[in-house]
């Protein structure tokens, strides 16, 4: 971003470049941003992991043999890495210039109704409580079991609980486009996942900021994008909620 030079091909390898290059132009020895190594480290580590967690989280078995009755399980994995990808943009975005695009909640909003219609139409693998993240917990939260419901009224959840917290704040602890995003993720999620999403975003931005402030990055008047910790949220959600939801549970045994 110094130099403004056009990069070979041999210094845009992911993560590799960022390592034989030492972190510096190789033209102007300008500094390269963390950014880019780490961006592209998560976004590797989603197109290869998440097939496998799903498969294993969903008890698919081998993913090495195509299987046509399967078909809505390769959708699912799609639109989840899709999503995926989606959010860690949004949040590389808002962690540097705070603010959520609206391309990219009209993009993971559009992957969420694809995935609901998978969900409807994909079997019983993704039926309920089994389409949900938390899996068996669904049934102690949940008060109906249509797919479709579900989704919808995890988007009102979502989205008006944080449209109630943007107007007590008055704009000042979140933005508008965390609302906006927060109705998206609530649709994507469905209740009861995104509350537990909502939780653990709480929690994460929380210690955050509070790591901020102790080492003095921060004051109590900073922002802090609560974006990317959103994105955390639905990410814990997906690998975590139900071995979370187990753990807290096996509390009262």
């Amino acid at each position: 971003m110094s130099c403004e030079r056009t990069l070979k091909w041999y210094e845009l390898l992911p993560f590799f470049s960022f390592v034989f290059l030492r972190r510096r132009c190789r033209t102007c020895k300008g500094p390269i941003s963390w950014q880019y190594p780490v961006v592209e480290l998560v976004c590797g580590f989603i197109m290869a992991y998440l097939p496998f967690f799903f498969a294993r989280f969903f008890n698919i078995g081998n993913l090495f043999y195509f299987k046509p009755e399967l078909w809505s399980f390769y959708i699912f994995v799609l639109l989840w890495i899709l999503i995926l990808l989606a959010l860690v943009l949004m949040s590389a975005i808002d962690f540097r210039l705070y603010v959520i695009p609206d391309e990219i909640n009209i993009f993971v909003g559009i992957l969420g109704a694809f995935l609901i219609a998978t969900k409807v139409f994909g079997g019983a693998w993704l039926a309920f409580p089994f389409g949900h993240f938390i899996k068996n917990y669904a049934l102690v939260f949940s008060f109906s079991k249509s797919i479709v419901f579900g989704h919808i009224f995890g988007l009102a959840v979502s989205g008006l609980f944080f449209l109630i917290l943007y107007f007590i704040t008055r704009g000042k602890g979140f933005g508008f486009g965390d609302v906006k995003l927060a109705f998206v993720l609530g649709l994507l999620l469905g209740y009861p996942d995104t509350v537990l999403s909502i939780f653990f975003s709480f929690i994460l931005g929380g210690v955050w900021s509070l790591l901020l402030l102790s080492h003095g990055k921060k004051t109590m008047k900073s922002k802090i994008p609560f974006g990317p910790f959103m994105a955390l949220g639905v990410i814990f959600t997906v690998f975590f909620g139900h071995d979370a939801l187990t753990w807290y549970f096996s509390l009262f045994m």
